[in-house]
């Protein structure tokens, strides 16, 4: 009987050491990732041409990157956009005719909207981030780029990098800040 009670109570203290790790862990990755930014960011590295975004914040468009890459004649666009969001009411705003679409979501590539496999892709990433092995900013927010087939397919911008913390050099990694708070261990 007294096994079984400090069997439980083991249980108890593991949960909410658990569970303490990770709100910190999602606290900080809120706080530390923008990834307007970031696609930003990635755009201009990428050489491609930048041109401005007529809106201004805080309307959800105003997050949009339009840019032109090498070999291309239209101007395409990144939008960074929450996967619980239909994107559908706000592509219809920059789309133009003859416009392709690709959805970024960490290592996966989609043309369309499937909430349901960028949900699973989430939850893959959330239990690589507790457990240790993912090195990727755990974001809620995927990268709609559009622009004409022919452009998407040459297109030479390594989009899921913009979740790799590696690749954000502007932003404090969250495995750094948490080996920094000493109230939690790695």
């Amino acid at each position: 009987m007294l096994i079984l009670r400090i069997c439980i109570a083991a249980v108890i203290l593991g949960s909410v050491g658990l569970r303490y790790k990770i709100v910190s862990i999602r606290d900080m990755t809120a706080a530390n990732f923008d990834i307007s930014k970031a696609a930003y960011q990635l755009v201009l590295a990428s050489g491609a041409e930048m041109h401005e975004n007529p809106v201004l914040p805080p309307k959800i468009l105003a997050s949009v990157v339009y840019f032109r890459e090498a070999g291309c004649e239209a101007v395409g666009f990144a939008l960074p956009i929450g996967i619980r969001v239909d994107m559908k009411t706000h592509l219809f705003r920059i789309d133009k005719p003859g416009f392709s679409h690709v959805i970024h979501y960490f290592d996966k590539t989609w043309s369309s909207q499937d909430r349901i496999a960028q949900r699973i892709v989430w939850l893959h990433e959330y239990a690589l981030t507790i457990l240790g092995p993912s090195d990727n900013f755990i974001s809620q927010d995927a990268i709609v780029v559009g622009g004409p087939r022919e452009c998407l397919d040459r297109s030479r911008i390594d989009w899921p990098s913009v979740w790799r913390q590696q690749n954000s050099s502007n932003i404090k990694t969250v495995g750094e800040k948490l080996r920094t708070d000493h109230r939690v261990r790695i």
